[in-house]
């Protein structure tokens, strides 16, 4: 399946270490195809730790916070936040670097909208206007630039 039928428009020519691709104009017979690597155990296996162990954090620190109706629903709460941040990261995993670059200056221009958004119509938490509430959570520009 080529490029262009997933994404039209997208021409890709080099693959993410700079080689020239299978389809290149100048791609030498000399060079094989570059096969698509897997990802790394290790660095995979640190992200599910950090994932378990913030769980295990949350429901330790929430226990001040839990309503008497439902006791795990902080836990409910973070665990659905984890599964849709998991979700992200094995989406960005598996796209090209160049689609990636070419929407990489529109994330730029929001995240500094965000952040201007933030100083005059933000919310103050602890004494700092720096949050931006919405949809149910805040979310700080800050941590996006």
């Amino acid at each position: 399946m080529a490029n262009q039928d997933i994404i039209p428009g997208l021409d890709i020519r080099e693959t993410v270490d700079g080689r020239p691709s299978a389809k290149s104009p100048n791609r030498s017979a000399a060079v094989p195809a570059v096969k698509r690597s897997r990802p790394d155990p290790y660095i995979w296996g640190i992200y599910i730790m950090f994932l378990l162990i913030s769980v295990v954090e949350l429901f330790s620190a929430s226990s001040t916070e839990v309503s008497a109706s439902n006791v795990y629903s902080p836990l409910i709460r973070h665990s659905i936040f984890l599964a849709l941040g998991l979700g992200v990261v094995l989406w960005l995993q598996n796209t090209h670097y160049i689609l990636m670059r070419r929407f990489a200056w529109i994330f730029a221009i929001l995240s500094l909208g965000l952040l201007v958004m933030s100083t005059v119509a933000g919310v103050e938490i602890n004494g700092a206007q720096r949050a931006i509430r919405g949809a149910g959570m805040t979310i700080q520009p800050a941590e996006i630039v």
